[in-house]
């Protein structure tokens, strides 16, 4: 039931770009609603570490008035991989120990 609404979900969204995803985390920090830096990883690439500067309880109030969200009940969603004690990885699996 779960993987219904995670299918249902992921068509009602619009696939990102890098890029797209970059400029969103970007107006929040402009906002001062998140703290993003960027730290080179060295051969990896690059990656941005994002800390929220305001209480998720704020967050979460606001995001429960959204319809979309209201809808597909995302405040309380846990992806299918956290959702089980074992984690599949190349064809390997592993018992979760958290």
């Amino acid at each position: 039931m779960c993987y219904r609404y995670e299918l249902e979900f992921y068509k009602a969204l619009k696939q990102l770009t890098h890029r797209r995803i970059s400029d969103y985390i970007n107006e929040l920090a402009l906002s001062g609603l998140i703290t993003a830096n960027t730290r080179s990883m060295g051969h990896y690439g690059r990656t941005k570490i994002i800390n929220l500067d305001i209480e998720s309880e704020l967050v979460e109030r606001v995001l429960s008035q959204i319809k979309k969200i209201q809808e597909y009940k995302l405040l309380n969603y846990k992806p299918i991989l956290l959702q089980t004690d074992k984690v599949k990885v190349k064809n390997i699996v592993f018992k979760k120990l958290i």
